[in-house]
């Protein structure tokens, strides 16, 4: 178990380095892209031919979104570097979560079955706090709230919502604060809970 426990942090410290080297290179690809645009740098020069093969490419997807939604396409270096930044701190935040997952199963093996108990009622809870963070998503971005997914989500999440939401309405029609406070109440009544076990 140690083992595997070593092999994972090596894995999320060469995680973290690739984070911020890619992070790193995608300022550097928005900051070139910036200045070919504003002709800062010639764009028959050397740079602005790399820019154009290089860089170019990887904006095209943010350049479609942002012209398609009515932006303009010279922020789309910005994009990038947001994009990279926010996956990486999704895939670290992954690998911690595994990481800590192992530590939480090898340690309900060696608890016995009160051990187990506690480790799938930790799981519980964390499901329904993962069902509650997407369902947070998916309304940032819209997404259908009829579709397969979105429905185990809503019937995981909208038990605590319902009765917060009738308590504390969304402030101005608008902000709806229910997902937040159900994350905080489900953190409590899980510890409260674990502790009784």
């Amino acid at each position: 178990m140690s083992a595997l426990l070593a092999t994972l942090e090596i894995v999320i410290d060469v995680a973290r380095l690739a984070a911020l080297v890619l992070a790193v290179l995608a300022l550097l690809a928005a900051l070139l892209d910036r200045a070919v645009r504003t002709r800062k740098v010639s764009p028959f020069g050397a740079l602005g031919r790399f820019s154009r093969r290089v860089v170019d490419p990887l904006l095209e997807p943010f350049e479609r979104r942002l012209v398609r939604s009515g932006r303009s396409a010279d922020s789309a270096g910005w994009w990038l570097v947001g994009a990279v930044v926010v996956g990486a701190l999704l895939v670290i935040a992954l690998l911690d979560f595994i990481r800590d997952e192992v530590v939480r199963m090898a340690m309900a093996a060696y608890g016995g079955p009160r051990g187990i108990l506690l480790l799938v009622v930790g799981w519980a809870f964390t499901i329904v706090q993962i069902a509650l963070l997407v369902r947070v998503f998916a309304s940032w971005f819209r997404m259908n709230p009829f579709s397969r997914w979105m429905r185990i989500v809503h019937g995981l999440t909208e038990w605590i919502l319902a009765p917060i939401r009738q308590i504390v309405p969304p402030i101005g029609g608008m902000i709806d604060l229910s997902p937040l406070i159900a994350y905080f109440l489900l953190k409590v009544l899980e510890s409260i809970v674990l502790r009784a076990l």
